[in-house]
């Protein structure tokens, strides 16, 4: 999994070199985050949620479409929290300081508190976090230091009733981040971790998370209920200079609204040769985009609404046949309608003729099928082959005119193996061939502002593997690279850039080993040491997007010193204080006159205390 890096809050998330361009706008994404059962965006940049008291990540590469819906072409990451514990009363915090090169200092603080009520019936967990990253980047403009700084606050809180024959879940999720500037560097006018704007630049990211899940077993397998929504609020504010010349503040709001429904029924082949799953779901988006100039004009407003429903029938069933071999078969029937609205104008930033409201209402069916085989090689190893297809709705955009933008498909071959042992060494090895035809990604006015566009037809081949070994008992090594090669046929007007996929680099290296020795009988020592490297890339479609970024390695060590009840934490990221260039913009209206990068976080020394109560 790869991400875009534009401040927190208002990333995007690629999965196996699917990737479409490097701006969280107006279309659906191409990774379905969840988290536990519930969907955490549509229309909207990843929110950014802090990995804090997860039992797991679960990673399902794409296209999901037969069993998750749309926009999953790219995969699935669920976020799966640990649940409330019935059984005992328990809480832990954690509180840490931290130390960044030529940046200012930051801290973190949090806790967990897990309440039985009713032993074994109801119980409950919260769990509440704050944290600030000190800034690295000064403004030489406005003669400011470390303005990047980014605050985070958030809270969860679980419920769990257990009757015995049902269990009731209940999440509540917050969360808001605040990035005081922008994180870009403008390396020409004020070196590698410095820029000249005459404005801050700050960002916005709120979330609220409500959901209700409710499990039976039953004779034939499981029963599952799911209904929950998010709200989701983004503002970003950039310095632009309007056509009089005049510096001004652009502000742009994106406000979302998600929820969803599910009823599903499974049997898993742990209980029967025969396994299956069934449901239907609803899923209802609302998405609505402002774009103002504030000291503009009055009608310096340009305002967008995408409205999407979908309710879907959905089937997979997994027939053995022989005691080696199962073949999967699976389908999707939806019904997605779309009613989009745009309209207005910037006339501080440019004038257009052109410039008509937009109303569209569109309905279609869409069928999903999957299919696939696996074999057991014998070890506990697995050979496989899937075919799968997925799509995302289309919708209305604004740049210098309103316009619509068709919906994308894609369907994926995949060839595979996995568990397979080479004496010590465990291996997953995966061949991914993808078909994208219509692939909507986001261009770039000659103002300055974003837009959607269908930019053409796509073919994505990758191939990813991952290994692990246990080399002795106490010391363990973890390795994974992917490869992506991958021909954008574009529109005629953007051939004469790139006529490859923005954001994917053609090589990603992984590389962690890590070591862990008992030194009494409730104290240990773990040391954990990680390697990264990500090869070039570009920006984006067309010939102004077609600049280069990538060619980031990071390494990090961390150690841990547990006592039992207390644990003492050291890490040190970025060891070698490589800057990079995770991402090539910053500000789409300075973009066409500087250099912009976005290097990575210099060298950052964190001491932190664990403790259980």
């Amino acid at each position: 999994m790869t991400s875009t890096h534009l401040g927190p809050g208002r990333e995007k998330l690629f999965l196996r070199g699917i990737a479409d361009s490097s701006f969280a706008g107006t279309r659906a994404s191409t990774v379905a985050p969840y988290f536990a059962e519930q969907r955490l965006t549509y229309r909207a940049p990843d929110p950014g949620l802090l990995p804090l008291d997860l039992q797991e990540v679960d990673v399902l590469p794409g296209p999901q479409g037969t069993i998750y819906g749309s926009s999953s072409l790219g995969g699935v990451l669920r976020l799966l929290p640990n649940p409330p514990d019935l059984s005992r009363t328990t809480s832990y915090g954690w509180t840490g300081v931290s130390a960044t090169k030529h940046g200012a200092p930051g801290y973190d603080l949090g806790g967990v508190l897990n309440v039985s009520m009713i032993e074994d019936r109801i119980a409950l967990r919260g769990v509440a976090y704050t944290s600030y990253a000190g800034g690295y980047i000064d403004d030489v403009a406005r003669n400011a230091r470390d303005v990047n700084q980014v605050r985070t606050r958030g809270g969860r809180l679980a419920v769990r009733f257990d009757t015995g024959d049902w269990r009731v879940d209940l999440n509540g999720v917050a969360q808001s981040i605040h990035n005081r500037d922008a994180q870009y560097a403008q390396p020409a006018l004020a070196g590698s971790l410095g820029r000249s704007a005459v404005f801050a630049e700050p960002a916005y990211d709120r979330m609220a998370l409500a959901a209700v899940t409710l499990l039976r077993d039953i004779s034939i397998g499981h029963f599952s209920f799911n209904i929950g929504g998010v709200n989701q609020h983004v503002e970003q504010r950039y310095a632009a200079v309007a056509l009089d010349e005049r510096p001004v503040v652009y502000v742009q709001s994106d406000l979302s609204d998600l929820l969803t429904a599910e009823i599903r029924a499974w049997r898993d082949p742990a209980r029967a040769s025969l396994s299956w799953i069934s449901g239907v779901s609803l899923l209802s988006s609302r998405a609505r985009q402002y774009r103002t100039v504030m000291s503009g004009a009055q009608t310096d407003l340009v305002r967008l609404t995408n409205d999407n429903t979908e309710l879907n029938a959905f089937g997979e069933l997994t027939l053995p046949i022989g005691q080696t071999l199962s073949v999967i078969g699976g389908l999707r029937v939806g019904y997605v309608s779309l009613d989009g609205e745009a309209g207005g104008t910037l006339e501080s930033l440019y004038f257009s003729r052109e410039q008509r409201p937009i109303d569209v209402s569109r309905h279609a069916t869409r069928i999903l099928p999957s299919v696939a085989a696996s074999i057991d090689l014998g070890k506990g190893a697995r050979g496989f082959a899937r075919y799968e297809r997925g799509y995302r709705p289309g919708g209305v955009a604004v740049g210098n005119v309103s316009r619509e933008f068709l919906a994308d498909r894609m369907g994926t071959f995949e060839l595979g193996v996995s568990a397979i042992k080479i004496g010590p060494i465990a291996i997953d090895a995966t061949l991914a061939w993808s078909r994208w035809q219509n692939v909507q990604g986001d261009l770039i006015t000659p103002a300055g502002l974003t837009y959607t566009e269908n930019i053409g037809d796509a073919a994505v081949f990758s191939f990813d593997i991952a290994a692990h070994a246990q080399i002795t008992e106490h010391v363990q090594i973890l390795g994974a690279a992917m490869a992506v090669r991958n021909r954008l046929r574009p529109l005629g007007y953007l051939s004469e850039a790139s006529h490859s996929l923005p954001n994917v680099p053609k090589l990603s290296l992984r590389g962690e080993m890590r070591f862990h020795v008992p030194v009494g009988p409730t104290q240990s020592i773990a040391v954990e040491a990680l390697a990264l490297h990500e090869s070039a890339s570009h920006l984006g479609a067309g010939p102004h997007l077609d600049l280069p970024q990538g060619r980031v390695t990071r390494i990090d060590v961390a150690g841990k010193l547990n006592t039992g009840d207390l644990t003492i934490a050291v890490s040190v990221d970025n060891l070698l204080d490589d800057r990079g260039n995770r991402f090539a913009l910053g500000n789409p209206f300075t973009l066409r006159t500087e250099l912009q990068t976005t290097p990575q976080r210099p060298r950052t020394i964190r001491v932190g205390l664990e403790a259980n109560f």
